[in-house]
């Protein structure tokens, strides 16, 4: 497995690990915009299995 990976069970050399971050970058995660609360309600009910059950909501309180 490690052969495959061209590495050892130690880990990567200093000289492997700075070739790999310049080719991929660091390791690390993009942060993605917080929707507003009022995105977030919005993006609840595009779904159209929620808005029938939403409508039956209604309907059961009203009758």
């Amino acid at each position: 497995m490690t052969a495959s990976l061209e590495t050892s069970p130690v880990g990567l050399s200093s000289v492997q690990a700075a070739t790999q971050f310049g080719l991929v970058g660091p390791n690390s995660v993009e942060d993605t915009p917080r929707l507003s609360a009022l995105r977030l309600l919005h993006r609840q009910f595009e779904s159209p299995l929620v808005l029938i059950l939403a409508f039956a909501a209604v309907i059961s309180l009203v009758l």
